[in-house]
């Protein structure tokens, strides 16, 4: 199956480019409308316009450069709405922010940051948002939103599960900005003490924007703006096609896939039904979402809230048994022990 052979090419891979008016842009595009044309090459939404002129940086010499931000457009043609999220990255040292001032200070990332595009309500039929970013935002004095090392864009379905108990709501940055087509484009900020979980209704893609290096004969780092990163998280898990690409260079097609929702779902329903996947663990939701092979092993242990609404669930309190077939019946036997059962995945009964 050609979605399981492309993972490996696509959770690193990152393109230098050339710079341009106003910095790079990277183009998601949850697609569900079929075909074989580049998905980047559709019509983009209106200038930007007004958006903040950049922020102060350190350059090779020590003196002022100016970065400007970037910008991240996500496009929805499919028939229903999606759910986007923006998350940022814990880092005990930052290295983008130590880059940008060229100091050994560590300035750790103690939060996820998490921005929600039209927080439950979504995007709408064949519409399209471009979330202007800079490389930092600074909601307090010494506490750094570093929106460019490790991003992650969470393309949801379903609404479910998408906020955490530890959320705490904040103000959108003013220099975080959004224009759309088709849809509205409210954005709503959070911190945060975790990720998303992985029995979100949701693919996960991944983005960096620029480098942190330190030069030859230097000692402090430096930040080169230029570069971008980016890859589609089917190490993780599959659930839906993305495709992803780099806007406004035409060296670099998009990698992913443009295949029509349904299709692609009965694809993941086939690989399951072949000699390859029987026996391939599934999610415990009631959309087919299939785990990577490594996360098959890493969650296997924890509880499930009563109050989720899942396919497979026990007759008395919870967690729910490891393993259970896709139509939601429990096999004969079973390894789960009260102290030790996988609560997001549930197996296919061979």
């Amino acid at each position: 199956m050609g979605v399981f052979h492309q993972r490996a090419n696509l959770r690193n891979f990152s393109a230098r480019m050339p710079r341009f008016g106003c910095g790079l842009a990277l183009a998601l595009l949850l697609s569900g409308c079929g075909g074989d044309g580049d998905p980047v090459s559709e019509a983009e939404p209106p200038p930007l316009g007004g958006a903040p002129s950049g922020i102060a940086c350190k350059d090779y010499d020590g003196k002022q450069m100016i970065v400007k931000a970037k910008t991240i457009t996500i496009h929805n043609n499919t028939k229903g709405t999606i759910y986007p999220v923006l998350a940022t990255s814990k880092n005990a040292v930052n290295e983008w922010i130590q880059g940008c001032f060229r100091t050994t200070e560590p300035h750790p990332a103690t939060h996820v940051y998490k921005l929600y595009v039209n927080e439950g309500k979504g995007m709408a039929p064949n519409s399209f948002v471009t979330i202007t970013l800079p490389l930092y935002s600074e909601p307090a004095k010494g506490t750094y939103i570093t929106w460019w090392n490790g991003g992650r864009v969470v393309l949801a379905d379903k609404n479910d599960r998408l906020r955490d108990g530890s959320d705490k709501k904040l103000a959108t940055p003013k220099d975080v900005t959004c224009k759309a087509q088709g849809t509205s484009c409210a954005l709503t900020t959070y911190s945060s003490e975790v990720q998303f979980p992985e029995n979100v209704y949701a693919q996960l893609s991944e983005y960096t924007f620029g480098d942190s290096i330190i030069p030859e004969g230097q000692t402090l780092r430096l930040l080169k703006p230029e570069n971008v990163g980016y890859n589609i998280s089917y190490v993780d898990h599959v659930y839906m096609p993305v495709a992803i690409g780099p806007k406004n260079n035409p060296y670099i097609g998009y990698s992913g896939s443009t295949q029509d929702l349904p299709a692609f779902r009965q694809h993941l329903a086939s690989f399951l039904d072949s000699d390859t996947g029987k026996g391939w663990p599934v999610y415990n939701l009631r959309e087919l979402k299939l785990p990577g092979g490594y996360n098959i092993f890493a969650q296997r242990s924890g509880t499930l809230p009563p109050t989720d609404d899942v396919p497979v669930k026990p007759k008395d309190g919870f967690p729910p048994p490891t393993r259970a077939s896709r139509d939601g019946t429990t096999p004969r036997s079973s390894p789960c022990t009260s102290t030790s059962c996988n609560t997001t995945t549930c197996m296919k009964q061979t």
